[in-house]
């Protein structure tokens, strides 16, 4: 089993950097409004939760289509 360790900072740096960005470009600056179709969120937050569980998961129970 693998260790577990914190992100370096580098890293960390990098994803608040994306999100910001990811901000900007869906609120266009204003908080208060939304610069984006609500069917391209939905795409997004689904892609991510996908996403997440594909790498969650583990690899026996991806695999067992591959059996013969």
């Amino acid at each position: 089993m693998r260790e577990r360790t914190m992100p370096r900072p580098i890293d960390t740096i990098a994803i608040v950097i994306a999100l910001v960005g990811v901000f900007l470009l869906v609120t266009d600056g204003n908080p208060t409004k939304l610069h984006v179709a609500p069917i391209a969120v939905f795409w997004g937050i689904l892609a991510a939760v996908t996403g997440a569980a594909y790498t969650m998961l583990p690899k026996k129970n991806c695999c067992c289509m591959n059996r013969r």
